[in-house]
């Protein structure tokens, strides 16, 4: 469902949905598709502080355990900055 409202039109007023958005954020960020995984996080994830503390264990996992396609697409780095500094 969100895949279809995820573009660059839409991205801003998807970071605005806050929690709603994150089983449909989960589904993407569990997926195998890392480009969209990379627009989730880049254009919706980094554009709102309530995602990114919903989705740190995701996150989190972006960061230090990425796969092969997810740091391909720099994700580890993405994810990184958004974590808050231990």
């Amino acid at each position: 469902m969100l895949r279809s409202f995820l573009d660059w039109r839409s991205a801003p007023f998807l970071a605005t949905v806050g929690a709603a958005l994150v089983p449909h954020a989960r589904r993407i960020l569990d997926g195998d598709d890392d480009t969209w995984k990379y627009f989730l996080v880049q254009d919706v994830v980094a554009k709102s502080a309530e995602l990114t503390v919903l989705l740190q264990p995701e996150l989190e996992r972006l960061a230090r355990f990425a796969t092969e396609g997810e740091a391909a697409e720099g994700l580890p780095l993405m994810a990184a900055a958004l974590l808050p500094e231990a």
